[in-house]
């Protein structure tokens, strides 16, 4: 069957464990990802130092430079550890790709090693006598963790978004950043990443997608083995839904060369496949890009920001505009925003718009079949809405959405909070 048209077969391996496999020669490379969604928490900075430490060495290979090293002797394998922060979920990941046995030498298999040295990462970390980790190894990284968060201010783009979702969900999980704050990282201890890494290990939510040339048995066995716990993982953190009332506007001053401009709508969280579709359009129509009618009218048209552009977070129920414009311009950018939504509301979408969105989609849907790591993070959203669709299906579905249905999906746009910053005495 075509890579695009087929799904991929799915197996509960325990309450809270699934796992999702795509077989498939015609890629160079396999790839297993490791998907554990935990609450945005107190927790959450002790996962987030979690990320800089496992890295850092095994028992066996004890130091990057040797872990590097194994990595070459599997003849180019990789893996990758890390967190963000998904809707008012904290997703730490695990990613491992290597080679196809058919580009080995003869008679020689090195996924089950790559497995094996990726649940190393996790269960046997490098460590001191008597203690879960390196206490030089945890200083370090929590002193580098601590400059990343003072360095933030700087990163003016960065502190924007930031500010941004702590006022937009503001009492919601998503209103924390992972990292935390300085005092809540200075407070972490070896015990604090020893419980984060054995919830991990038992009781997060785990989602494993696994494309290309992927030995489905073998996996099934190495995951049962070293996953499944006696204990039963928890359910995926529930994502906290609110209607807004009246338009909230928040302005901070800030050193910035070029103010940063944030407008947030709640949406309802699509139930079906045609509504997530319809909704997609539209969200392209109105900021997908330089297509996009933010684009075309607030910076092309009216020359008031340098860039603008929209997207949406589906699962937590937002959709969200930014740009960069001169602070003066705000209650212009403000008002334009909301005209362009009522317009699509209104009076639908242009025919040469839809045709920008739908192979704008088709396009991204076709990538799919180069990178085994878009279809893996493609089957694993899906999994996510509950949706189950191969990416052809949507392909040959995309035309049946018209600008009827797209002006309904706007409808649902309900405006929240705008937020600016820039510098002082810029806003009007």
């Amino acid at each position: 069957m075509p890579l695009l048209q087929s799904l991929p077969k799915a197996h509960s391996l325990a309450p809270g464990f699934d796992l999702l496999v795509h077989p498939d020669s015609r890629f160079k490379r396999g790839m297993v990802q490791f998907s554990f969604d935990c609450s945005l928490d107190g927790q959450s900075p002790a996962r987030t130092l979690l990320s800089q430490v496992l890295p850092q060495g095994t028992q066996q290979y004890p130091s990057r430079r040797m872990l590097s090293r194994r990595t070459e002797e599997l003849y180019g394998s990789g893996f990758h550890f890390g967190g963000s922060r998904a809707g008012d979920t904290h997703r730490m990941e695990l990613q491992l790709d290597w080679l196809a046995d058919r580009f080995l030498p003869e008679g020689q298999s090195i996924s089950k090693n790559v497995l094996q040295l990726g649940y190393d990462l996790l269960s046997d970390p490098f460590h001191d006598e008597g203690k879960p980790f390196s206490e030089t190894v945890v200083a370090r990284e929590q002193d580098q963790l601590l400059r990343q968060i003072r360095s933030m201010k700087d990163d003016r783009t960065a502190f924007a978004d930031e500010r941004f979702l702590f006022h937009l969900c503001q009492g919601e999980p998503m209103g924390n950043s992972p990292w935390g704050t300085e005092e809540a990282v200075k407070a972490l201890t070896l015990s604090c990443l020893e419980s984060a890494r054995q919830h991990l290990l038992q009781k997060a939510p785990l989602t494993v997608v696994a494309v290309g040339p992927v030995d489905e048995a073998a996996l099934i066995a190495f995951l049962s083995k070293h996953f499944v716990s006696p204990a039963l993982r928890d359910t995926e953190p529930v994502q906290v839904q609110k209607t807004p009332g009246a338009l909230r506007e928040v302005h901070e001053v800030h050193d910035v060369d070029q103010a940063k401009f944030h407008f947030g709508f709640r949406i309802p969280t699509p139930t079906s496949p045609e509504e997530m579709e319809a909704l997609g359009l539209a969200n392209l129509v109105l900021g997908g890009g330089i297509q996009g009618r933010l684009f075309r009218e607030i910076r092309e048209k009216k020359s008031l920001a340098y860039g603008i552009g929209s997207q949406l977070q589906t699962r937590k129920g937002l959709l969200t505009v930014s740009a960069g414009i001169d602070g003066s311009s705000y209650s212009e950018v403000r008002d334009e925003v909301l005209t362009q939504i009522r317009d699509i509301q209104e009076g639908g979408v242009q025919e040469e718009e839809l045709e920008m969105a739908y192979a704008a989609i088709e396009n991204a849907l076709q990538g799919l079949a180069d990178s085994p790591g878009g279809l893996a993070n493609y089957i694993a959203r899906e999994h996510r809405l509950g949706f189950h669709r191969s990416p052809q299906e949507r392909i040959d579905r995309l035309r049946d959405y018209g600008s009827e249905q797209l002006a309904e999906a706007a409808c649902s746009w309900k405006p929240d909070l705008v937020y600016l910053l820039s510098a002082e005495g810029e806003k009007s």
